[in-house]
């Protein structure tokens, strides 16, 4: 509950910044800044909330409210260059960053079981081949996740953008960002045809990270296509078989088999949280008070 209403205002001031003067002017560096931010803000959102699947939403809302945040740029040629920016960190982050990162932690924690065996005399754990081999699948499952929350945003993300031009008048978009409100439709066309694009530049990603980490990507996924149409229930959350040996925030999302469904369940959050934001801020904005709206 609290974590949840932390992020709502974070979200919120978020964008309440991107509408002034100071960022307008210097947009590239502040999504920089803020780049940094989201991703000690997921650090501590897996922290905090224990399970990947539970925080997927809340990510995803993240790395939506972070794009809606380029209409702030003063204009359309910025704009482009704070995507590319987006799009250059997250194919280095993806590539190198993350990878070094899963396999670094995983050795930590094997490290610190070993001391603490033998502190306590136990059985002092050993890597074996199996052991690795979960490893392995447990790092592929922590990129999956990141490629789910960049894909749903960048799904999302247009999405936003037309309820923003829908409502252009309510949210004054020619106050707010500067622009004329009928040129959100040039922001939205490119978000779109940004997407396809983004799918071409992960399949790449994907051949590039079973190169140089020697991961079983593309033959994972064919694995989960199998389960999830072999599944036994119709709604593949309610299966009670799980991979007990992952990690356990890592068994819903493992279980999903990334399928439809899990993207369903991510997206629907994730839409709500970002437009639960846009809403108050609109009521923000009117001087409107909840308590004297006739329900």
């Amino acid at each position: 509950m609290y974590t949840s209403v932390f992020l709502f205002v974070i979200l919120l001031l978020a964008l309440e910044f991107s509408f002034s003067f100071l960022f307008r002017q210097n947009a590239l560096l502040f999504m920089l800044v803020f780049k940094v931010v989201w991703i000690q803000m997921e650090s501590w959102l897996l922290k905090t909330l224990t399970e990947k699947m539970v925080a997927l939403p809340f990510e995803c809302a993240l790395q939506t409210i972070q794009y809606v945040m380029t209409l702030g740029a003063d204009g359309f040629i910025t704009f482009i260059q704070a995507n590319c920016l987006e799009a250059g960190i997250m194919i280095i982050k993806r590539v190198t960053f993350d990878p070094v990162k899963f396999k670094v932690v995983r050795l930590i924690r094997f490290r610190l079981k070993v001391q603490q065996a033998q502190r306590t005399g136990a059985a002092v754990p050993v890597m074996t081949p199996e052991l690795e081999a979960i490893g392995l699948m447990s790092d592929m499952l922590s990129l999956m996740y990141r490629y789910s929350v960049d894909t749903l945003g960048a799904i999302i993300s247009p999405i936003t953008i037309f309820i923003l031009f829908l409502f252009r008048e309510e949210f004054e978009i020619n106050k707010l960002y500067g622009i004329r409100s009928t040129d959100l439709r040039y922001f939205m066309l490119f978000s779109i045809f940004l997407i396809p694009a983004l799918w071409i530049v992960d399949i790449f990603l994907f051949n590039l990270e079973e190169l140089l980490w020697t991961w079983k990507l593309f033959e994972y996924i064919q694995f989960c296509n199998e389960r999830f149409r072999n599944r036994t229930r119709r709604w593949i959350g309610l299966d009670d078989t799980q991979n007990e040996e992952l990690p356990p925030d890592l068994r819903a999302l493992d279980q999903m088999c990334l399928s439809v469904q899990f993207f369903l369940l991510g997206s629907l959050h994730a839409s709500g949280i970002v437009i639960a934001v846009l809403g108050y801020m609109l009521v923000l904005h009117k001087s409107h008070n909840l308590l004297e709206i006739p329900w």
